[in-house]
């Protein structure tokens, strides 16, 4: 009753005010003219902008009944807006509820990846873009090759490759083309071998896990290798989330 009561007394609020506004820019006006000098041309200012002033009090104080007669919590900084207050009631106690060992290992190792990838940072890039070797003349393109230029091979491949030759193997032919590659390569090397190291046998476990809990998802099993690694690495954190509220999710149906 009293959130109500506060809500109803900022609307009359404002529209007091909005009367109160028009009332006096009327009357300014009617003077500037009637007039035949500068002075009430020159206080035709100070009558508006008392008008406006009005205004914005009104919708300040109606703004703040309002959001004290919201329910609480909703007008609280980065708080679900516009829910009615049985549905609010209904998502505070969802969100009291714990999460288990399995949703609280998920979510933590999602996070874990994620940070992995800002502490290594963006990947290079290729010394040469689409558009340079667009620009070439085969001649051009000629003395690169001849010359066993990486930068230029490993550009063409990132731009207009498959991406096979950016994945690690023990073919000799393949070593022997990225054999120059100083950029690229490299790079994707390092994020795929820092990954095995600290993360594949942790997120090849959790899959287990859910797997026992019945949810499984292949993304958690994609390889982390070449010019696809990050990406991998991403779409594996994103799943981790997601399987940690489906678990929840299967928990609150049984």
């Amino acid at each position: 009753m009293g959130g109500r009561w506060f809500a109803n007394r900022g609307q009359v609020v404002q529209t007091v005010a909005a009367s109160i506004s028009a009332c006096v820019a009327l009357v300014a006006l009617y003077f500037v003219l009637r007039s035949n000098n500068s002075l009430p041309k020159a206080s035709v200012v100070l009558y508006i902008s008392g008008a406006v002033s009005l205004l914005l009090i009104g919708a300040v104080f109606g703004r703040r009944s309002a959001l004290r007669a919201m329910p609480k919590g909703q007008n609280e900084p980065g708080a679900v807006k516009l829910l009615p207050a049985e549905d609010w009631k209904l998502v505070q106690r969802a969100a009291d509820k714990p999460f288990s060992l399995l949703q609280e290992d998920a979510l933590r190792l999602s996070v874990e990846l994620l940070t992995f990838l800002k502490r290594l940072g963006p990947a290079p890039a290729p010394k040469y873009t689409e558009e340079d070797i667009a620009k070439m003349s085969s001649a051009e393109m000629k003395v690169l090759i001849d010359a066993h230029d990486g930068d230029f091979a490993e550009a063409t491949e990132y731009h207009h490759g498959d991406g096979v030759l950016f994945i690690q193997t023990a073919n000799a032919y393949s070593n022997k083309i990225t054999a120059h590659w100083k950029r690229l390569l490299p790079w994707y090397q390092k994020v795929s071998a820092s990954y095995v190291l600290e993360f594949k046998d942790k997120v090849e476990k959790m899959c287990n896990r859910f797997a026992v809990e019945g949810i499984a998802d292949e993304t958690l099993l994609l390889p982390v290798e070449g010019k696809d690694g990050e990406k991998r690495i991403r779409a594996i954190a994103a799943t981790l989330w997601g399987l940690a509220f489906r678990i929840r999710e299967k928990a609150a149906s049984l």
